[in-house]
């Protein structure tokens, strides 16, 4: 896998707070409770369980949402 970015934010991959989740890209993070979430793309970021966050600052926040 390759990111170019300049931003700092998650460059030391630490965006994946909860539990089995994935965050991939600048910025991008799932909150402690999202388990079982991924967020990819810059800023994208989950907060709900199960959730998947996809693109440019797109926020999952309910249980199951997908947010694009």
């Amino acid at each position: 896998m390759s990111i170019n970015s300049n931003d700092t934010p998650n460059k030391d991959n630490t965006g994946a707070k909860a539990n089995n989740s994935i965050a991939i890209g600048p910025n991008a993070s799932t909150d402690n409770t999202a388990t079982s979430s991924v967020a990819i793309g810059d800023g994208a970021n989950t907060t709900g369980r199960s959730t998947v966050a996809l693109g440019l600052s797109a926020q999952a926040a309910s249980a199951n949402a997908t947010a694009l």
